[in-house]
């Protein structure tokens, strides 16, 4: 018994030591690689929250102190101190109105509240809201309120435009002068409200915005006790403590949205008369800390996001996934349970989360204590978030800065370098297993060009060959391939003849078909369908009857009349063709054609008829000795027909119907020269075609063409 031979070649064993190797060393530089990038990629993202943590706290930090800084300088200006003076003097002395001045006026005043003010803030809350606790009771807001507020109502204005009453009171001659600086200030720092409060009465004698709280006591009035109440009581009993903070809260004058307010002692010779006061909105904060919604330019990515937190544990900037995504947000939020049913409602009612979202305050405490570094914990949306918190450095407010990217998106890049790993190790083997085997794909090359060229060279759909390129063996080649090559040469040299000689013959045969029929039915033909034959419900025909034709189509006709028979079929077919009109048949001297089979024209009447006196024209225009024994008479009619071919072995296109027929019939009652329309076909021709009444022809109404005096072409 004969040994057995291995089945394993060198270059085999070959190609699987190299790949060995390699695929060795590249799983080792994997691994550390792959260890290497979960550091790298922790110390990024920890560099890139801190950088914009760090940035927008200092931005937070620079706006609310600037704010502060302009309540200062607004209190300390001169003109403060006479608008303290001025309009608590004005507002003192509407205390001693009578019933009678102020009675009307509190009625008026109550319907503005019960149509403007009430209703919002009952959306807000979700509940009936008590009059009381809201509208104003001392005779100083209700004046004031109904000569301003109800005032800009009944005007359709917007109250801070109404500088001047006209009521003639003292607190109007001071507002009148006042008031447009005041306003123009509020505008160019993009404050919701200034306000001054009396620091005696504790009555806001002042604002700019003139809402609810507008002329009320923060005493006893129905906003005592508010965040701007306390924040008036903190000015007034320390003037030496600078500009003092009250944080976002609800606020009813507002619609219960969020609102700050930043107010400053005004002083008259060391005496406190007065607390100049600024409402701001979360907006600038808002857009400080969403980065105006930047968030992947400023490195966030997907899911990372930076928001401030209150004392109270709420959010006051926006949370991206809302602004992003609000009924994703509704939804998880729901499902985790992080917002209650009637939060949610507040929520969609007030269109912000700004202190409405709860954070978990065990999250951002841990957050703090991390003192800067990245640790891992629950966001408000329920998922695991790596994050890092700082403080703000602001006198009366407890905020905080919360930087965060959700563990998913963390841990994604290292997970697609990993992949990326993989598909570079596998994209490796393949490229050296092809290497591996090419010196055994030497040996058989030229055959596989030889194969390779027979696939190509023909059509399988078709049998047709395609491509004529003759095949190049490589060098030295063995002589059994190179006769194996020419033998193929040889063969298709005799196909491609045969090849040739088909096509001929298929052109000259689908050349006659297209001449004979129309496109549409020759293109159907060349297809085989051979079964063609349909029904057009609304087609315009035209039989031509060319007297004088007989002697040009006699047998011994001469080149004269053979010429000009061909001039003239040429004329007729080229002016159908012009006019969108088919030539169906020509037999003996009737030329049948019309407009609408082939594609469908809504103005097929017209056409026929404009081709009907252009051939009139054409016959008469033969510049021949022989075309002046020709005339022309024609029928139209409008109609439905039947069209295709006839025959099984010999092919015959024609159309049938009553349409055709009365064409024809016409055609063969027109003396020469004359074109009959049928009643139909004359309804469809428009003014510009002059026709003239012939009478009845068997009991039909026809009518002759005369000319065509319209000056737009038929449209195509």
């Amino acid at each position: 018994m004969s040994a057995r031979r291995p089945r394993t070649s060198i270059a085999t064993r070959l190609a699987l030591s190299v790949l060995t190797v390699t695929v060795t060393s590249l799983i080792i530089t994997v691994v550390v690689g792959l260890d290497s990038t979960d550091e790298l990629t922790d110390d990024l993202v920890r560099a890139r929250l801190e950088a914009v943590r760090s940035s927008r706290t200092l931005a937070v930090e620079s706006y609310v102190g600037s704010v502060e800084r302009q309540a200062v300088l607004l209190g300390e200006s001169p003109m403060a101190t006479d608008a303290a003076a001025g309009f608590t003097d004005g507002a003192l002395e509407l205390l001693d109105l009578s019933d009678a001045v102020v009675d009307p006026l509190r009625v008026e005043l109550l319907d503005l509240y019960r149509d403007d003010v009430i209703p919002p803030l009952e959306a807000a809350r979700g509940e009936p809201v008590n009059e009381p606790t809201v509208f104003p009771t001392g005779s100083i807001a209700i004046y004031l309120q109904a000569n301003y507020r109800a005032a800009a109502d009944g005007l359709d204005v917007d109250v801070d435009l109404i500088n001047d009453a006209r009521d003639g009171s003292a607190w109007t001659d001071v507002h009148a002068q006042l008031h447009g600086r005041y306003l123009e200030v509020a505008a160019q720092l993009d404050y919701e409200d200034i306000l001054i409060v009396d620091a005696d009465t504790r009555v806001v004698v002042y604002s700019v915005a003139k809402e609810a709280e507008f002329g009320t006591s923060l005493q006893l009035g129905p906003f005592s006790g508010s965040g701007l109440a306390n924040l008036v009581d903190d000015v007034i009993d320390d003037p030496q403590g600078g500009a003092k903070v009250r944080d976002f809260a609800p606020y009813a004058p507002a619609g219960d949205r969020p609102q700050a307010f930043v107010g400053a002692p005004v002083l008259d010779g060391g005496r406190v008369v007065a607390a100049m006061v600024v409402r701001i909105s979360p907006d600038e904060i808002d857009r400080i800390m969403t980065g105006e919604g930047d968030w992947e330019e400023a490195g966030l990515g997907e899911t990372g996001e930076v928001y401030l937190v209150g004392g109270d544990d709420q959010l006051r900037s926006e949370a991206r996934v809302f602004l992003e995504d609000r009924p994703t947000y509704l939804e998880t939020t729901a499902e985790v349970g992080t917002v209650s049913a009637a939060d949610q409602r507040r929520i969609v009612e007030g269109g912000t989360t700004i202190g409405v979202q709860d954070v978990d305050p065990a999250s951002v405490e841990a957050a703090l204590e991390a003192d800067g570094e990245l640790i891992t914990s629950t966001n408000y949306l329920g998922r695991e978030v790596l994050s890092g918190a700082r403080a703000v450095d602001l006198d009366g407010l407890e905020w905080v800065v919360i930087s965060e990217i959700e563990r998913d998106e963390l841990d994604a890049p290292a997970a697609d370098l990993q992949e990326r790993f993989l598909i570079t190790i596998a994209s490796a083997v393949v490229l050296l297993t092809f290497a591996a085997v090419a010196w055994a794909n030497r040996a058989v090359l030229p055959i596989r060009l030889i194969s390779d060229r027979l696939q190509r060279s023909g059509d399988a759909r078709t049998g047709k060959l395609i491509d004529d390129q003759d095949i190049v063996l490589p060098p030295r080649s063995p002589v059994e391939f190179t006769r194996l090559a020419d033998t193929f040469q040889r063969m298709r040299e005799s196909l491609r003849e045969r090849q040739r000689a088909v096509e001929a013959a298929s052109a000259e045969r689908l050349d006659v078909l297209r001449r004979l029929l129309p496109p549409g039915v020759a293109r159907r033909v060349e297809r085989g369908d051979r079964q063609v034959l349909d029904v057009v419900p609304q087609v315009t025909v035209v039989v031509l009857i060319v007297h004088g034709l007989g002697q040009l189509v006699r047998p011994e006709a001469g080149p004269d009349e053979r010429h000009t028979l061909a001039r003239l079929l040429d004329e007729l077919d080229e002016l159908a063709e012009r006019n969108g009109v088919e030539r169906i048949k020509l037999t003996g001297d009737a030329y049948f054609g019309a407009c609408g089979i082939g594609r469908p024209y809504l103005d097929h009447a017209p056409r026929v008829a404009t081709f009907a006196l252009a051939a009139r024209d054409a016959i008469v225009d033969l510049d021949t000795e022989l075309a002046e024994s020709l005339d022309l008479a024609a029928g139209i009619s409008t109609g439905e027909i039947s069209v295709g071919l006839t025959g099984s072995s010999k092919l015959v296109y024609d159309a049938w119907g009553t349409t055709v027929g009365a064409a024809h019939y016409l055609a063969r009652s027109a003396g020469p020269g004359e074109l009959l329309v049928s009643g139909p076909a004359r309804e469809l021709l428009p003014e510009g075609i002059e026709t003239v009444e012939r009478g009845e022809l068997d009991a039909r109404d026809i009518w002759r063409l005369v000319r065509d005096t319209s000056t737009t072409e038929v449209s195509s």
